[in-house]
């Protein structure tokens, strides 16, 4: 995996995250993102060679919240190209489901990311 792209408005975590996506040494570069609307302006503006391999997404966040990012990025035309793993501190189980829904949407992870999840991410 050579790119993955972090979307959440919490910073603290997305320090977290990074530092854990670094020092396993799963992907080469983490770009992050504070929104929805952030994340989508990136992807329309990068080469489809440039998107990343996968996305963490947060639900809650301001501006555009995970949600209306997924509604969005669905009618994208490389949607299907890009898993996205749900990344939250909500635990649910309304949000699990509604989550499910989403083609995209290859699994459902409550905070904090850990080593072993993003190994197993790498596998499948």
């Amino acid at each position: 995996m050579k790119k993955i792209l972090l979307v959440d408005d919490d910073k603290i975590n997305n320090f977290l995250s990074t530092l854990i996506i670094k020092n396993s040494k799963i992907a080469e570069v983490c770009k992050e993102c504070f929104n929805g609307q952030e994340a989508i302006d990136f992807l329309e503006s990068v080469a489809i060679a440039d998107l990343p391999d996968i996305i963490l997404l947060d639900l809650n966040m301001p501006v555009m919240d995970g949600w209306q990012f997924l509604d969005f990025f669905m009618k994208m035309d490389f949607h299907a190209q890009i898993p996205i793993y749900i990344l939250t501190s909500s635990n649910y189980d309304a949000d699990m489901n509604k989550a499910k829904a989403f083609s995209c949407v290859m699994d459902y992870i409550v905070k904090p990311l850990k080593k072993e999840i993003l190994l197993k991410i790498l596998q499948s």
